[in-house]
């Protein structure tokens, strides 16, 4: 039986466990928050809280997922790479799902004022 494990905490990791529903597909998310986990479809097994690679190794093991879905936040690169170690030390396939980049994507600004000129 095929079972994933979603980690998110973004709009991405909550469609994907809603679509996991949809299709009976048995799934575990892990979100950093409570806020996170909050918004998850209601009856979701769901992780709270931040892991580290040893955590998320130990979890990974212990539930024999078939695969792991990493769709945390753009900016969450440490908890990316430790979900992707993770995964190689008990030998998962690992899939990260990004978002759409916008068209300020990577922009920075020095002050409030600069960033109103943006939108």
């Amino acid at each position: 039986m095929f079972k994933l494990l979603i980690f998110g905490g973004t709009t991405e990791g909550r469609l994907l466990a809603e679509y996991c529903r949809e299709k009976n597909i048995d799934c575990d998310v892990s979100v950093a928050t409570d806020y996170g986990a909050s918004l998850l479809p209601d009856g979701m097994n769901r992780f709270c809280g931040r892991l580290d690679t040893s955590q998320m190794t130990e979890l990974m093991a212990e539930k024999s997922y078939s695969a792991v879905a990493d769709a945390t936040h753009p900016y969450a690169a440490d908890a990316s790479v430790n979900i992707r170690n993770a995964c190689e030390a008990v030998n998962l396939p690992y899939y990260r799902l990004l978002r759409d980049k916008s068209e300020l994507w990577g922009e920075t600004v020095e002050n409030i004022e600069e960033m109103i000129c943006f939108l």
